[in-house]
């Protein structure tokens, strides 16, 4: 079993406002989810003011109250770089811990900002090789 962040809440997604690797990397933040786990609350009222006021061009550079996500930004900075670690923090405030099989396959659709795990197997996808098969038994 696999342990993901999802963030359910309407908004902004978590890691499906990023790309790649550094969705990967945010998907599964150990410290984060041990956090969550814990019960901590990983972002506050204060995070969220303080977040959209570095955005002003003047601002000093926004620093996250909770320990786990200040070590989130520092690892994702020294894994992807200065140019590539940009991150938009908007789904924390409703991060949740979801498991899954290590060995399945899945994708994190998000509408809205709400994010939701679909597993792929039998019942919501469709092998090719059914249509295949129905197409001969009906020739």
């Amino acid at each position: 079993m696999v342990e993901i962040l999802v963030s359910p809440g309407f908004g902004a997604g978590w890691s499906s406002w990023s790309e790649g690797s550094v969705a990967l990397f945010a998907l599964g933040y150990r410290p984060l989810i041990d956090a969550i786990k814990r019960g901590e609350a990983i972002w506050t009222e204060s995070d969220e003011r303080n977040y959209s006021l570095s955005l002003r061009d003047d601002a000093a550079p926004f620093v996250p109250s909770h320990p786990a996500m200040r070590q989130f930004y520092a690892d994702l900075k020294a894994r992807f770089g200065e140019d590539d670690s940009y991150f938009y923090p908007g789904g924390a405030r409703d991060l949740s811990v979801k498991t899954i099989d290590d060995d399945c396959l899945f994708r994190i659709n998000e509408y809205d900002g709400n994010e939701s795990v679909e597993v792929m197997s039998a019942d919501n996808f469709i092998p090719a090789s059914a249509i295949a098969s129905a197409q001969k038994s009906a020739a």
